[in-house]
């Protein structure tokens, strides 16, 4: 684990991460807007790639 994000190092190469097909410019527009955001990316493994 990254301690200075809180990330989680994990291997997420083959299969498919669910994003809620958010895009990047929505999420800087959020953190602009309301100064932080807590974003989370979900990989499952019944959705290989």
């Amino acid at each position: 684990m990254d301690n200075a994000n809180n990330t989680l190092d994990i291997n997420t190469e083959n299969y498919k991460v669910i994003d809620g097909d958010v895009t990047e410019a929505q999420i800087t527009e959020w953190k602009n807007r309301n100064g932080r955001i807590h974003e989370v990316e979900i990989a499952d493994t019944i959705y290989k790639m």
